[in-house]
Parts: C-alpha cells; sequence; structure tokens
C-alpha cells in the first residue's frame, strides 16, 4: 500500500499512518507512525491492527508458494530473542507436476548479515510430516522457533 493506509474502525474514526508499513519493512527500517483520532480508542487495539497489518504483509510471499506454480520456497528472516532466523517454507511435489503440492518447513539461526551460524540453533520439520497448506508450514515453523527460544 503505497501513499499511506487509512483504516476506520467500528467508531468511524480514521487512522493515517504517515509512513507506510510496508515501505518500512522492505526497507529495513522501523515503521514509525503518527496515528490521529485516537481520543476514543485504545491503543492497544490500534497496534493490534498494525500487528495483524504487518503479519499479513509478512505472509503474502508464503500464501504465493500454493498458488505460483515455479516458486518453490520462500524465506523469511525474523528475529526472536535476541536471535535472527530464516525460515524456510518449501514446495514438494511428491505426486510429479501434475499432483499437488505439499509444504515442509525448515529454521536456522542466521548472522547479523545472513549468514548460516554453523553452531546455532536451528529445527526442521519431522521426516514425513507435511503440510497441505504453505501458511500452516509457516505457522508450525514459527511454533518450533518458539519452543527454540524459551
Amino acid at each position: 500500500m503505497r501513499g499511506g493506509l487509512q483504516r476506520t474502525n467500528g467508531w468511524g474514526e480514521r487512522h493515517r499512518v504517515l509512513r507506510t508499513l510496508d515501505e518500512a519493512i522492505s526497507g529495513g527500517i522501523t515503521p514509525v507512525f503518527l496515528l490521529m483520532g485516537l481520543e476514543s480508542v485504545s491503543m492497544v487495539d490500534c497496534f493490534d491492527r498494525i500487528a495483524v497489518h504487518m503479519t499479513e504483509l509478512a505472509l503474502e510471499p508464503v500464501r504465493q508458494l500454493k498458488e505460483r506454480r515455479m516458486l518453490g520456497s520462500v524465506s523469511l528472516r525474523t528475529p526472536s530473542n535476541g536471535h535472527r532466523f530464516l525460515v524456510t517454507i518449501a514446495k514438494r511435489l511428491p505426486n510429479g507436476d501434475s499432483g499437488a503440492p505439499v509444504f515442509v518447513w525448515d529454521v536456522m539461526e542466521i548472522s547479523a548479515t545472513g549468514e548460516t551460524q554453523m553452531d546455532g540453533l536451528a529445527s526442521t520439520c519431522e521426516a514425513g510430516t507435511v503440510f497441505a497448506d504453505p501458511e500452516e508450514a509457516y505457522w508450525a515453523a514459527v511454533d518450533s522457533l518458539c519452543l527454540l527460544t524459551n
């Protein structure tokens, strides 16, 4: 979404985000928002909406795995509890090109420059475990990442 994001809540108030989420995420900068008209709106509600929107933006490439036949895998960088991780969702075609794809995941700790940490934390989808939807595979990877970092 370019040029600002407008949301309308149940009370008809509008919030304008001056720096758009997708520009902030793709540019690697921390989003700075000026939210207007918040007198009767809980800040938690506002931040929840922002978090949901940022998650939707981050999941878009994962969803495209199912829609785009030629796309084989998607990797997302994510910070977690002082570490950086690369979450990869990969498409497999066990029945060939004409069959339905299945999806697997792996999580690897990476450095600030994106290089794999050889002695870092890692987790992989259990052998034989596959997912019919790439988003299900992503959330399973996130669950595993939570276990790794707690």
